[in-house]
């Protein structure tokens, strides 16, 4: 919020009040987001009469996470039984490559291929690259850009006892690799200027500032998850091309829980609503997905990964070919997998058809069966002659409802319900008048 003008920041303001404490007390709160300072002002003072009120028992040493009671005993019900993902036995989580200085380290296919050209050997430190930006939910855009991975005491980063930056390494990294060295010594003085207390003393001059010393094969394993640090979208991506990331991106690997489950598990609606209660957005409106943020998800163990799976390997099939096709389908069914996995019911179901239709009849029935308890209906906003495809879905409603009169008519099971309509209008134009309000009255239709 712009609390000052021009100052867009994340901002917390607490009030303070020394009192003698209170059984079952709340506070009041209220949330404002993405507003400039006018904009600040005016709703801070519309919505001073309706400002929320917090229990302050909800409040712990762990974390303030300011919601209605509803939300919080959402939040509540998501944690129990749960694990953190940290937690999980053969789950890690890792950031991406520091260099120190990007020009320096992150080449373009161009010149790979001119550093590949003068001498093959060279390929060994050449890594694929992709940056935060590159990611999306599900997949990534391939960039054209290129990680020379030089960790310390390169090429003699396997003999650990090696300490300190070493001039036989250079020497041989010089003998080994010319054309590379050649390429980092024209970049040499601004390395150099790097993090002046360890360049040139802990590790040689040319190596990578922070190189994932004790987890740098994890990069080149057979898949992972990947994701960026910042992102504008809550988007965790599939990776089998050992791409490593620098420092504005994540990735996770795992040796017992099937990487494809973990990838519809974080890219669920719950997990990204969950976010919102220990998570931190940036002022501009992007999700900082930090490491720690990540960890601390709340994984519930399920009786068999094959369900969620089987939807990521659908999802996956159809994005390789089409990264734009759409997948809501699937993902939606991936959605009720996980709420079921948590114990969130439903007490009511609304399905709105329309012009499209996402759910079918499967679908329906595996929500129905996870919520006996729940009363089902439905309203169709277009003729029946133009979602045929619907009918297999009504065996599952208990009430079907539409806006057109003519298949209320000719099918009982529907019953009538017009768009914009409230029990107030039905009895307009039952008493005659020759009071006007309006001097221009237009009844119609516009399509």
């Amino acid at each position: 919020v712009e609390v000052f003008e021009n100052i867009l920041v994340s901002s917390v303001v607490i009030n303070v009040r020394k009192s003698l404490p209170v059984t079952n007390n709340r506070f009041v709160y209220e949330r404002f987001y993405k507003l400039d300072a006018k904009q600040f002002r005016m709703e801070f003072a519309e919505k001073l009469e309706l400002f929320g009120f917090y229990p302050q028992e909800f409040l712990d040493e762990n974390e303030w996470s300011f919601s209605d009671v509803a939300g919080l005993l959402l939040k509540r019900k998501i944690e129990k039984d749960s694990y953190s993902l940290a937690s999980l036995k053969g789950v890690n989580i890792y950031r991406g490559v520091t260099t120190g200085y990007n020009p320096a380290f992150i080449i373009t296919d161009e010149q790979r291929d001119s550093l590949i050209a003068q001498d093959a050997r060279n390929k060994e430190v050449i890594k694929n690259m992709l940056q935060g930006r590159n990611i999306r939910k599900w997949y990534y855009n391939e960039s054209d850009e290129n990680l020379l991975f030089l960790p310390w005491h390169f090429p003699l980063h396997e003999d650990m006892e090696l300490k300190g930056a070493s001039e036989k390494a250079e020497s041989l990294l010089k003998e080994d690799f010319p054309a590379i060295y050649q390429h980092l010594l024209i970049h040499k003085e601004a390395l150099l200027d790097r993090n002046q207390e360890e360049t040139g003393k802990r590790y040689e001059w040319y190596a990578l500032q922070r190189c994932a010393a004790s987890y740098y094969p994890e990069f080149e394993k057979n898949e992972k998850v990947i994701w960026g640090l910042t992102a504008n979208n809550w988007a965790f991506a599939y990776d089998d091309k050992q791409h490593y990331l620098p420092s504005n991106g994540y990735i996770l690997t795992s040796t017992d829980i099937p990487i494809r489950y973990l990838l519809g598990w974080l890219n669920s609606k719950l997990m990204h609503h969950y976010f919102h209660y220990i998570g931190v957005m940036t002022a501009g409106g992007a999700y900082t997905l930090k490491a720690a943020t990540i960890s601390a998800l709340p994984f519930k163990i399920p009786e068999e990964y094959m369900a969620i799976e089987e939807k990521v390997d659908a999802i996956l099939m159809v994005k390789n070919k089409d990264k734009q096709a759409d997948t809501t389908s699937l993902e939606n069914q991936i959605d009720f997998l996980v709420y079921h996995l948590y114990g969130l019911t439903y007490d009511e179901v609304l399905i709105v058809g329309g012009m499209t239709f996402a759910f079918t009849p499967k679908m329906i029935k595996e929500i129905r069966d996870m919520n006996p308890q729940a009363r089902f209906v439905m309203y169709q906003w277009d003729s029946e002659k133009n979602l045929p495809y619907s009918t297999g879905i009504h065996p599952y409603i208990d009430q079907l409802y539409t806006f057109d009169l003519n298949d209320c008519e000719t099918m009982e099971k529907y019953k009538f319900l017009p768009l914009f309509y409230t029990r107030i209008y039905e009895n307009i134009g039952s008493e005659k008048t020759d009071e006007y309000v309006y001097d221009c009255s237009y009844i119609g239709t516009a399509h």
